[in-house]
């Protein structure tokens, strides 16, 4: 992703005056290992900045999946997804710059800048402001946008809710897709029902049952058109496993960024309504 991609000192996505003036911000928070995510104004631009040192127990695993595996680094793996997404039509931030800061063969800080997106609302705020008809619409431009993202051969993989924006544009709405790190164009382990997993997990709470099997009939009806229709027990039964997984994982990890999940993923109920649509 670099055309110098590993050297010692800064690692970098991104050119232009308001770039560098990014990085040279970062210098300080690097060199005093500041974890930042916050809204800044930078020489007159809007930005979302963020950075994170990596922790010393993932310093060498970093490493080791830059050089062997030719893999960015999550900050740079996150700006190309999002240039990606933006050049095949999908909306998402528009990124500044990224970078990493190494030091003595190890990466020692990555950070991102991207333009704000306004206006927009984030998923979980758009469905609780939204009426009963509007929250149908939100559901039906999330499934059809997805459909089309995994037709594009993107998964994103960290698809939770707190990871989609949802713009107004008169009557119709679009979903603005971020921290598109983990994911990309490219062969995976994981699929199109892990995605969908991700949205469920949380999901079940944030959707009505019929708000679910809309979101799965809308998907499946934009996959079919694509020319891509999958089988709706397979794909419920898919998205039911790896929401187990994802759901172990959230209590072995103690997530605290995931809303309480404390309703089931109705499986077989689900795939009686798909059959009845």
């Amino acid at each position: 992703m670099s055309a110098k991609p590993i050297f010692p000192g800064l690692e970098r996505l991104g050119a232009g005056p308001l770039a560098d003036a990014v990085v040279e911000r970062f210098r300080a928070h690097a060199a005093a290992a500041h974890i930042v995510g916050e809204r800044a104004s930078i020489e007159g631009a809007d930005l979302y900045v963020k950075g994170t040192p990596f922790p010393r127990r993932s310093r060498l695993r970093h490493a080791l999946r830059r050089r062997v595996l030719r893999r960015a680094l999550p900050r740079l793996s996150e700006y190309g997804n999002l240039r990606w997404l933006r050049e095949n039509g999908f909306r998402a931030p528009e990124p500044v710059v990224a970078g990493a800061f190494w030091r003595a063969g190890m990466p020692r800080y990555q950070f991102l800048a991207t333009h704000w997106v306004a206006p927009a609302l984030p998923l979980r705020g758009a469905l609780a402001a939204a009426t009963p008809a509007q929250r149908g619409a939100i559901t039906t431009a999330l499934a059809r946008d997805l459909a089309r993202l995994h037709a594009a051969g993107f998964v994103h993989r960290d698809l939770y809710p707190r990871n989609l924006l949802v713009e107004t544009a008169g009557p119709h709405y679009a979903i603005v897709f971020l921290d598109a790190w983990r994911g990309g164009e490219r062969m995976q382990l994981r699929g199109a029902a892990w995605d969908l997993a991700c949205l469920f997990l949380e999901g079940t709470a944030l959707w009505t049952f019929d708000e679910q099997a809309l979101l799965l009939d809308e998907y499946i009806d934009a996959c079919t058109r694509a020319g891509r229709a999958p089988a709706p027990a397979k794909l419920v039964r898919a998205i039911d496993r790896a929401r187990q997984t994802l759901e172990r994982r959230a209590a072995r990890q103690r997530r605290g960024d995931l809303a309480p999940i404390d309703r089931p993923f109705e499986r077989e109920r689900l795939l009686g309504a798909l059959a009845l649509r």
